[in-house]
This record gives C-alpha cells, sequence and structure tokens, in this order.
C-alpha cells in the first residue's frame, strides 16, 4: 500500500509532470497562479511594446511660428501635404491679376438723352446764329470733343433719332449687366466704334458714337469693392493647393532655422506639431497592436502548448518580443540606418525562439509582429517584403538544432535573400540603378551580419541567465575536453566508455521514436557522473575483476549503488548543465529495484523471512519524459549485453526482450504502451523499472 502511494507521488524535480501511477499523461489544466504571472507578463509586454512604438505617434515640438529650432526636426514618415504659406502666395497672386470690378450708375443712359436733347433743340436755329454756339458749347461741356460736336450738330432731319437708337442698341449690346471689369474699360471706346458700325452708323459718325459711348460710362462707373472681392474668392478656389512632398528621414527644419509657416504644415502632416491631432492614430495603433498579441497568444497556445505552459519559457518569450521591437525603433531613430535593416532583429528574433524555444512559434510570432512594427515605425511595404524574407531565411536553417553550423548558415541566408529582395523591392519602385546596387550591398549584407552578432551574442546570456537547454549548450557539453568528461575519462575510464556506448544506442532509438536525439545523447554522456565519487564500486571501472562490494552488507552496497544518482545531480548543478541533462540523471533509474543486494538480502535474512524492497530502490523520481525512459532501457541493455561471456544474437535479443519486459511489469511500475510507437512531443513516457545492479 506504501508503495502504491509513493508511486502516485508527482516527480519532484518537475512538480507540473503527472506520476506514471496517474496514467501518464499530462494535465491540460493550467494552475492559476501560472495563469496569473502569463497574463501579468503578456499585459506588461503590451504596455511596453506599445510605449516603445506610440512614441512615435503621440507628443510634439509644441513650436509656433517664428520661434527658433532647438534640433533638426527630421520627419519620420514619408508625407505629402498642402503648403498653406505657399498655397496662400499662388492665391494672392492670382488675386492681384485680377482686374477692378466696376458698377454703372442706373441713369447712365441719361448722358445720351441729354447728348440728343441738345442736338435736336439746335436743329430750329438759324445756321450761323448765337444759338447754334450755345449749343456747341453745351455738347462740350457735356465731355464732347470738337469735332464730335460739330458733327452731332450738322446731322440731317432724321440722323439724330436714327442715331440715338443705334447707341442706345450698342450700350445694351455693350454692358448686358451693371458691372463691368476693367479691361472692359480700357477697350471701351474701340468695343463701341465697332457695335457701332454693326448697328449701321455711317463712317463720319463712328468717332463720335464712340465717344458718347466712352463718356457716358465713364462719367457713371465706380469702383464695386464687393463685386471685386467675391471675383478675387472665386478665382482663388479656382487655385490649386500646392502640394509637397519629404521622405522619411528628411529634414523639415535644422537647428537654429527660424518656424515657418510651411516648417508647421509639415510637421502636423508629420504628427510632430500638435500633440492633440494624433490622438485618432494612437487609439488605431493601439487597436492593431491588441489585434496582434491575441493571434499570437491564440497560436502560442495551440501551437506551442509546451512554451505556453512553462513560466520561465513565456518570460523568455517576453523578453524577445520586447528586445526585438526595441532594435526596431532603434533602426527607424537613426538616421543613417535605412528601413531594409528592419530585417536584422527580426532574424535574430527567428534564431534565438528556435534555438531556446522551438520553431512553430516562428511562423505566427514574426509576421505578426512586423504588422505592428510597419506601420508604427513609418516603415514602408518594400521594408515589410525584406524583414519577413530575412526572417524565412533565417527560419529554413535555425529550425534544425543539431546542426553546427545552422546560426552561421542563417546569417549567410539571411543576406542572400535580403539582397534579392532589397535588389527586386528596388526596381518596382523604380529606384536609380546606382542606388538600387548600393542598398541591395550594403543592407543586405549587413542584414545577415547583424541577425547573427545579435542572435549568438544574446544566446550564451539567455542559455546562463535561464538555463536553457540549447543545441548549441549540448553540442558544447559533447566536447571531450569538458571538466567532467576529462575527469572521467581519467578516474572512470569504464564508465566513460559505457556512457558513450549507452549515448550511441539511445540516440538511435530517439531517432526511431521522434525524442530529442541530441539531448539523449549528450545526456547518456553525464548520466552516470556521480560514480565519480567512487569510481571502483562500479563493475565497468575494475581493472583485475575484483569486486569492491561483494564482502559489504547489502544495504550498505545499495546504498553506494544507488548514492551515484544523487552525487551526479550535486555534481551536475555544480557544473551548471543543463536542467534538462540535469532532470535525466535524477530520473535515468527512476525508483527501480537494486536488485543483486536485495536478493542477497534475502539470502542472508534469517528465517528466509521476506526483505521490502524500499530500502533497495533506487530514490527516483521516475522518467518523466521519453528521453529519460530511452536512456533507463539503453543504460540496462547495455550493461546487461556487457555481462555476457559468450554473447551471440539470439542471447542479445533475449536479454533486451527480458529488461523491457522487467521495465513494464515492475511490481512499483504501470504497464505503458509500447515505444515502437511515435507518440506527440507533448505526450509523456512513464517510468520503468530496475537496471542491472552494475550501473
Amino acid at each position: 500500500m506504501a508503495k502504491k502511494e509513493k508511486a502516485k507521488k508527482k516527480s519532484p524535480a518537475n512538480p507540473k509532470m503527472p506520476a506514471a501511477g496517474e496514467g501518464g499523461t499530462r494535465s491540460w489544466k493550467v494552475p492559476e497562479a501560472l495563469r496569473s504571472r502569463r497574463v501579468l507578463g503578456a499585459a506588461v509586454l503590451f504596455v511596453l511594446v506599445c510605449a516603445a512604438l506610440g512614441s512615435r505617434l503621440i507628443g510634439g515640438f509644441g513650436y509656433k511660428e517664428g520661434d527658433i529650432a532647438e534640433r533638426d526636426i527630421v520627419s519620420p514618415v514619408a508625407i505629402e501635404f498642402e503648403d498653406a504659406e505657399a498655397t496662400r502666395a499662388e492665391r494672392a497672386r492670382a488675386a492681384e491679376g485680377l482686374a477692378e470690378v466696376y458698377r454703372l450708375n442706373p441713369n447712365f443712359k441719361n448722358y445720351v438723352e441729354d447728348i440728343f436733347r441738345i442736338v435736336l433743340g439746335a436743329r430750329d436755329i438759324p445756321a450761323g446764329g448765337s444759338g447754334l454756339a450755345k449749343a456747341r458749347d453745351e455738347l462740350l461741356a457735356k465731355g464732347l470733343g470738337k469735332e464730335a460736336a460739330d458733327r452731332l450738330l450738322s446731322m440731317k432731319k432724321d440722323e439724330p433719332v436714327r442715331l440715338r437708337l443705334q447707341i442706345n442698341s450698342v450700350l445694351n449690346r455693350l454692358l448686358p449687366e451693371e458691372t463691368l471689369e476693367e479691361k472692359t474699360l480700357r477697350r471701351l471706346e474701340d468695343a463701341a466704334e465697332e457695335l457701332a458700325a454693326e448697328e449701321g452708323v455711317g463712317q463720319d459718325l463712328l468717332s463720335a458714337v464712340s465717344e458718347i459711348v466712352t463718356k457716358a460710362v465713364n462719367l457713371h462707373a465706380g469702383k464695386d469693392k464687393e463685386a471685386t472681392a467675391a471675383r478675387r474668392r472665386e478665382m482663388e478656389k479656382e487655385v490649386a493647393p500646392v502640394m509637397k512632398n519629404i521622405r522619411r528621414g528628411e529634414v523639415i527644419a535644422r537647428k537654429g532655422d527660424a518656424i515657418a509657416g510651411s516648417h508647421l504644415d509639415a510637421m502636423r502632416a508629420a504628427g510632430l506639431a500638435d500633440p492633440r491631432s494624433s490622438w485618432g492614430k494612437l487609439a488605431g495603433f493601439v487597436l492593431l497592436q491588441a489585434f496582434v498579441f491575441g493571434i499570437i497568444g491564440v497560436y502560442m497556445k495551440s501551437a506551442a502548448g509546451d512554451v505556453y505552459r512553462d513560466a520561465r519559457k513565456m518570460l523568455i518569450f517576453y523578453i524577445l518580443v520586447l528586445l526585438t521591437v526595441v532594435s526596431c525603433v532603434v533602426v527607424a531613430a537613426v538616421d543613417m540606418f535605412s528601413g531594409y535593416l528592419l530585417g536584422a532583429p527580426l532574424a535574430a528574433l527567428v534564431v534565438l525562439i528556435c534555438v531556446l524555444l522551438r520553431p512553430e512559434p516562428v511562423l505566427a510570432v514574426v509576421p505578426a509582429l512586423a504588422l505592428a512594427v510597419v506601420p508604427a515605425l513609418g516603415f514602408e511595404m518594400p521594408h515589410l517584403v525584406v524583414a519577413v524574407t530575412a526572417a524565412l531565411a533565417a527560419f529554413f536553417f535555425s529550425s534544425r538544432p543539431q546542426d553546427k553550423d545552422s546560426t552561421m548558415k542563417a546569417g549567410v541566408a539571411v543576406s542572400v535573400c535580403s539582397m534579392a529582395a532589397i535588389f527586386i523591392m528596388s526596381l518596382l519602385g523604380g529606384v536609380e540603378w546606382r542606388r538600387t546596387l548600393q542598398d541591395t550591398l550594403v543592407f543586405g549584407v549587413l542584414n545577415g551580419v547583424i541577425a547573427f552578432i545579435l542572435a549568438m551574442g544574446s544566446l550564451p546570456v539567455f542559455e546562463r541567465l535561464f538555463n536553457v537547454t540549447t543545441s548549441h549548450r549540448l553540442l558544447e557539453l559533447s566536447n571531450p575536453e569538458e571538466p567532467l568528461l576529462k575527469k572521467m575519462l581519467i578516474h572512470a575510464p569504464g564508465t566513460y566508455y559505457h556512457s558513450f556506448f549507452v549515448g550511441n544506442l539511445a540516440e538511435t532509438a530517439a531517432e526511431a521514436l521522434g525524442a530529442n536525439a541530441l539531448l539523449v545523447r549528450i545526456a547518456c554522456y553525464y548520466h552516470d557522473v556521480g560514480k565519480l565519487k567512487r569510481p571502483y564500486f562500479f563493475a565497468e571501472n575494475h581493472i583485475h575483476g575484483e569486486k569492491q562490494l561483494d564482502d559489504v552488507a547489502p544495504t550498505l552496497g545499495a546504498l553506494v549503488i544507488s548514492s551515484h544518482v544523487k552525487d551526479g545531480v550535486e555534481m551536475a548543478r555544480e557544473h551548471k548543465l543543463p536542467e534538462d541533462v540535469v532532470e535525466i540523471i535524477s530520473q535515468h533509474h527512476g525508483n527501480t529495484l537494486i536488485s543483486f543486494f536485495h536478493q542477497k538480502a534475502q539470502a542472508e535474512a534469517p528465517g528466509g523471512k521476506g526483505v521490502p524492497e524500499e530500502r533497495f530502490r533506487y530514490p527516483g523520481p521516475r522518467p518523466s519524459s521519453k528521453e529519460a525512459a530511452i536512456i533507463m532501457i539503453a543504460d540496462s541493455c547495455e550493461a546487461a549485453v556487457r555481462s555476457l561471456k559468450t554473447p551471440t544474437p539470439k542471447q542479445i535479443e533475449n536479454t533486451v526482450n527480458n529488461i523491457v519486459e522487467q521495465r513494464l511489469f515492475d511490481g512499483n511500475s504501470t504497464p505503458c504502451a509500447s515505444l515502437s510507437s511515435r507518440p506527440s512531443p507533448a505526450s509523456t513516457t512513464p517510468a520503468w523499472s530496475t537496471p542491472n545492479w552494475m550501473n
């Protein structure tokens, strides 16, 4: 009963893992404390990202026209805006070119009537009389010339009446409205003469008619300021606004310049002048960030559940996202940088997520993050295309964890793909050839170089700070010059070679079962490192076949053998081995029975009484992962086969089958599904039982 209760306890090395007695499956219910920490972390990250990206959308310089710029004012985005000052100047020039508008006195035709009243009154006066001279003087007083007055007074009997009608017709045609423009006044005399000729006025009277019409208008026309202003307003509306373009990164006003109206127009268009004008943009920006965070959260929960449920991994993920956003802000803020360099931090993010966490989150995180960053920082579509291309290139190589040169290859791929993308987008944008080649070579190469430097520089920090098991760290531990391996080769050579044999065997099994083959191999190298405390108590390190524990009490022998697990965990932690390797060291025997000393204790027991197994079992915990279970089986099989005196293929097969059967049906374990199936990465393989005591 005590053994069953003990079997149901959860692994102390990983309290979230269920025990094998519970069916060997993970619980998908996330603890409330972990859920709260994850939500709090996401909220903090959201605020920090919004603050980093949104700082370019709010605020302003607060300048007024005539102020002196305290520093260079650079446009964060490419803008097209109306230059109000230039537009006003253009409209003023158009209005100034518009002539004055004049309005006629409605009684201006009375002038014509007065002229013909004088002419008709003089018809009955004998020629040469004083009355005719008086009429001539009256016409001259009306402003007519001597020639015109004489010609009017010399007309025949019916001519004055017909001429008056013709002049009125000319006036009606010439002045259909009560207003007229200045240009009409300037050519009034010629126009009147032309119309009079059309009305049939004789050649000898044309000049007189022109003079009468001109005098009638000039004497009764005055400037109409309201009509002139209305005409000018209409003219201003017809003048198109003066538009100007400013590129992203172009200086709007330099330090020391007096702020002009055009500067303020550009600053307002770029969101730099009036903080209140950018609140709408800020609201849209916050909604966009919330949308992006929602996409990433849903994807992480469904496609990367192991990362989503691990508080430490989620913290790493939050830090990586924040550092990437800050790097993008730096790219946008530094004048000498181009938007094409946006690919460097995103590619570095891809490498770090693939190595530190797992590759799957990259497929949603990077495109969504690019969608959040590009519009907020004023980047353009070509920059987005280059960034996504660089990220995909990095993903192709970084998703291969056992490749020693994967990060370097990823950097080269980022450079090559960035160069191709920049070249294509420059051609589509119509950029000149010299600029195209310059951007392609400079920024394409820099994307890969910077991404490689960021990834390789950050990776050791995350590995040490969070004790993350990465392929890079595991490959470092495979170096024979590692202190523990070197010490094992010198002081426990049998254990050293046994560990490598087990590693080769377990790695093959891990590849067949879809487990982490690299982790299995490296963990095998260190799984028996605790034997360094007492190397010659273990059979593989015996020089002449002597057995150090044959004469000791069974309980003491079992204690010495089982202590190598505890010693191994202590030594692994002392040398800062990855936590996954430490867990496998603690689990590679589970709580299996040390059968040799248990049987010996039973044989020595007085009266043949049964000896309880608890004192002859390893302390555990039992394996909580496929990798630990594979190493347990491989460890036992290698030791058992090595102990055969005359091994044959049939003997080896029988030995292996017996060991597997013992692990499956050990009295302190729960039978489990065969390892011949390929379970999902998130599944948990329960533990098995006793290895050979010599291990």
